[in-house]
């Protein structure tokens, strides 16, 4: 029989905790300073009051994406629960959301919890949540084991227009999700 001690390793995970919650803490605390210093910038300024709500909103989404992973301990993250907890209170239930359980690094739960904001922000704005009897369907699937396709699908909402520039929701997604090494985007 062998006795081994860990009371040291136990300490050290105690020890671990408590640093992962003051930062989360501070996070927290950056992101509401980051808030203020943006409206405070804009107080005097001619922007409207959607902008400050945009800016607001965007800073809310990637501020919920990170208290996902605290949660988490910085590890992974399912795509499903980062839509549901980014976009899951849009829309009143009218965003379905179905795939195998995936899970991603943290890094990538950062750029979909903002690429899922934008998409579903720009359904309400312009495509088929702006309708009451509009529907979004959001999916993915494994294409490979190193590649994961993600498809949002807006129903019964106006006729799409192709827009005569694109906005920041697009450039947003496009940058952010290739620059987390997910390959392309196809926005149609």
């Amino acid at each position: 029989m062998a006795l081994i001690d860990i009371d040291n390793e136990r300490h050290l995970v105690e020890q671990q905790d408590i640093l992962i919650a003051e930062l989360n803490h501070r996070v927290k605390n950056a992101f509401t300073v980051g808030k203020l210093i943006v409206n405070q910038s804009l107080r005097n300024t001619e922007a409207s009051n959607a902008v400050r709500d945009t800016i607001d909103q965007r800073l809310d989404a990637y501020a919920q994406a990170h208290s996902k992973l605290i949660g988490n301990h910085w590890g992974r993250a399912s795509i499903l629960d980062i839509a549901t907890d980014t976009v899951g209170h849009i829309a009143e239930g009218r965003i379905t959301m179905t795939g195998p359980k995936i899970e991603v690094p943290s890094q990538s739960v950062m750029a979909l919890s903002m690429a899922f904001y934008e998409l579903a922000t720009n359904a309400m704005k312009h495509c088929s949540l702006s309708d009451p009897k509009g529907r979004v369907e959001l999916d993915w699937q494994t294409v490979t084991p190193d590649q994961t396709r993600l498809n949002c699908v807006g129903r019964n909402g106006p006729a799409p227009v192709v827009p005569s520039k694109k906005g920041s929701g697009s450039k947003i997604i496009n940058q952010i999700l290739v620059a987390e090494g997910y390959g392309n985007v196809s926005i149609d």
